[in-house]
Parts: structure tokens; sequence; C-alpha cells
């Protein structure tokens, strides 16, 4: 056999040998389908599907169910809820001490700038002690009118011991004068009473004369009728007994004049005495027209010292000091310094963009973060708005803004036992509620506005 035969017969068994593996091949690649209707899918598939098809429902349903909140974004710095206090000085003066500094907590009533006082204080303690002066006079005058051993100046002769003693003295030597006044006077009363007592003695020793003469002359004359008796004898004892009745009319008319003189000294007695408390009530009225005219002056004296210090009018924080060196002069009603109060609520002033403001309510309830104070470990401030702006404003770069005022719950926070208060001009974050939605409408949303810019194309 040839070679070329050989090569033949080769090549012609190789094709046999490929067809017959090539029909095998296709009889498996038909029956493969066949095989896989007929087998059963795994289990763990089904567990799969099943699950993800519930899970699918169940957040489907949650979406649509759960709501969130709806909240707009601001930002600002914390004020205080009351106007900021100006302290001012009615008349000016000079700057003498200055007591406090910027940023210093301060109480209402504390001193905060003392003025000098020249002569202010000189001027009220002038007046003072005059004011004193008349108080102890008008004691004295009162003691002189009610006839008492000594004033009563209360308090003020323990304060000015030296005006009180000289007081004392001048109401001594006015009661002295008082009392030889009335002396005199009473010294004629008693000479009158006493000459008039004496006319009355001697008219009833007259009048026992008189009757003694009497009965001797009835006697003689009686006697003489019987030639006892002297016609001479009898004359004389009328002659007794008519000097005994002169004297007796005599004596009448010295006992009316000693009584008309009595009561003319009794008159003159409380004329002086009604003269003495007369005087006495004109410089007491005088006295105290002056003392009430003396304490009004005082009064604005004492002001005027008073108001050298310049006090807080209300607790809170010094924000602005406008002389910080002694001897600067503060003119008449210029404002000193400035106070933050802190015993009312703060508030958060936030700035709303325009486009977001249509949604914000009085009363809308707001979280607020304060910037120096970590969010992740002090929280937020819980509060409402409490106001909204009529109208907008601008900033700086010209751009509008709506103010909203937020009114915090709380002045501090609370953390470990500490106290951190919140003071005025702390840079704040707000997010305020503006209303709440479902989460499916929250995550459909774009899909919503894609739509309905779709459908609303040309």
């Amino acid at each position: 056999m040839s070679v070329w035969t050989c090569c033949l017969i080769s090549r012609l068994n190789s094709v046999k040998l490929f067809a017959s593996k090539k029909n095998d091949l296709d009889a498996k690649t038909l029956t493969l389908p066949l095989a896989l209707e007929n087998e059963q899918p795994p289990q763990l598939f089904n567990y799969v599907v099943s699950g993800s098809l519930l899970f699918l429902s169940c957040f489907v349903i949650w979406a649509f169910v759960t709501s969130v909140l709806e909240v707009t974004h601001a930002s600002g710095q914390v004020q205080p809820s009351g106007s900021v206090q100006a302290v001012q000085h009615l008349e000016g003066g000079y700057i003498d001490q200055i007591l406090v500094a910027e940023g210093d907590r301060v109480k209402a009533g504390q001193p905060l700038i003392r003025l000098r006082a020249t002569a202010t204080e000189s001027e009220r303690d002038q007046m003072v002690i005059r004011a004193t002066s008349l108080r102890m006079s008008l004691a004295s005058l009162n003691a002189l009118m009610q006839r008492g051993e000594a004033p009563n100046f209360g308090r003020d002769e323990v304060r000015f011991p030296t005006l009180a003693a000289s007081q004392s003295a001048v109401f001594q030597s006015e009661k002295t004068r008082i009392n030889r006044e009335e002396a005199k006077y009473a010294s004629q009363l008693a000479r009158r009473r006493a000459e008039h007592k004496a006319a009355l003695a001697e008219k009833k020793s007259v009048e026992k004369r008189a009757e003694i003469a009497k009965e001797q002359y009835q006697s003689l004359e009686s006697l003489l009728r019987q030639q006892y008796a002297s016609r001479r004898s009898v004359l004389e004892a009328q002659a007794a007994l008519e000097e005994a009745r002169a004297r007796l009319y005599a004596l009448d008319g010295k006992i009316a004049t000693t009584g008309e003189q009595v009561t003319e000294a009794e008159i003159q007695m409380q004329q002086a005495r009604a003269a003495i408390q007369s005087e006495l009530a004109k410089e007491r009225a005088k006295s105290a027209s002056e003392l009430a005219e003396l304490e009004r002056v005082l009064t604005k004296q004492q002001d005027r010292v008073e108001s050298l210090d310049l006090v807080a009018p209300t607790d809170g924080i010094i924000q602005e000091l406008a002389y910080k060196t002694i001897g600067a002069v503060v003119r008449s009603g210029e404002v000193v310094a400035k106070i933050v109060p802190d015993n009312r609520r703060i508030v958060a002033e936030v700035k709303v963009q325009p486009k977001d403001i249509g949604h914000i309510r009085v009363g809308a309830d707001a979280k607020v973060t304060i910037s120096t104070f970590d969010p992740y470990l002090f929280g937020a401030l819980e509060g409402h708005v409490k106001t909204v702006s009529a109208t907008s404003f601008e900033d700086e770069r010209g751009d509008p803004y709506f103010k909203v005022h937020i009114a915090l719950d709380n002045n501090a926070f609370e953390r470990k036992g500490a106290t951190f208060p919140v003071l005025p001009g702390m840079v704040v974050t707000a997010d305020i509620v503006t209303g709440e939605k479902s989460l499916a409408r929250y995550l459909l949303k774009p899909v919503f506005r894609s739509m309905d810019v779709a459908f609303s194309e040309r």
C-alpha cells in the first residue's frame, strides 16, 4: 500500500471520529433544558426571595406611615428679651473712680462709676447741720410751749452731741427768760392780792371797832339821858363811831380798788403768758417752714450726692463702658454704660431667608444649638418662635432676610453638675419646625418633582 493510500485512510477515520462525538454532544445539549425544567429550585433561594418581598412591603408601609419633620435652618445670635439698659447722669461731672469693667456681672444698685464730689457733699453736709439745728430748735420750742423740763432731740442728739448741747443751753436760757418774765407778773399779782387781802382784813377789824363804838355811843347816850354821863363823852363816842364808819367806807373803796388791781394783774399775767406762747408759736412756725423748705432743697442735694454714684438699674452684664480713664468729663445726659439684663429670658435672633419665611409661624417649636457648646456633648436648647418681623432687612451684602426671635426655655446648659450659662452675643444655629410629611413622600420627592416638570414641558 502506498503512502498516499495510508494517509487517506487515516484522514477518513479522523472525520468519522469527529462526526461521532458531535452527534453525542448534540444529544446531551437537547436533553439539558428538559432536565432543568423537571428539577425543583433550592429552598434557600425561596427563603431569600420571600424575605426580600416581605421586607420591601414592610418598608413601603413604614415609609407611608412614618412622618418626618420639616425644618428651616437659620443662624443668628443670642439677645436679651428686654432692651439693653443705658446708665446716664443728669448733670455730668468728673470721673473719680471706675468700679467695674466690661463683661463684669453686676447686681441692681451696685455702683459702677463714681463722680468727683467737688462742693456737692460739703453743701449737703451744711444743709444737714442746718436742718438738724432747726429740728432741735423745734423740739426746744415745743418743750417751752408745753412747759417741759428738757427737749427731746431723739437720734439727732446722738449724731450731733455738740449741737444738742448748744441747743440745750439755748433752751435753758430761753426758759429762764420766760420764767423771769412770768415771775415779774406773778410778783405784781401777788402784791395786788396781798393788798386786797390786807384791805379785807382791815375792814373786818374796823367793822369790829365800829360795832364797839356804836355800843359805846348807845350806852353813853342812855347814861346822858339819866344824867350819869357828860355830853362831851357822848360826843366823843359819837365821833369815834362816825370815824369807824368813815373808815369802813374807805376800806370798801380800797377793797374794790385792790380787787380790780388783782384782776388787772391776773389779766396782765395771762396776756404775758399768751404773748410768750404766741412768740414761741411764731418761732416754731417759722422754724417749721424753714425746715420744710430746707428738707426739700436737701432732698435735691442728697439726690445730687447720691447721683455721684452711677449704679446699675438692674442685674446684668456690663456690655459697654463709655469711659475708662479717671478724670474724664461726663457731659450732662450722656450714656456712660450699657447693661445687658440677665433677669429676663433670653431669645435667639436668627436670620431666615425669604424663601423659608412663609412656612414659619409664631409658636412653632425650635431647637437651638450654641456654637461655643458642642451639640454632641451639650445637646440643644428647646424653644419656640416668639416673633416674626413684619418686613425684611438687608445684610452687609444687600441680601434680604427676615428676623425671627426664638424664646429659649432655659438660659443655661447643665452637664455633670455644672452650669454653663448662655450669654447674649453667642452665635446660634436654629432648626425651626415648619411642618411634617411622610418618609415616602420625602424619598419620592425628586420623582414627583421630575414628573411635574416632565408633564409640564412643551
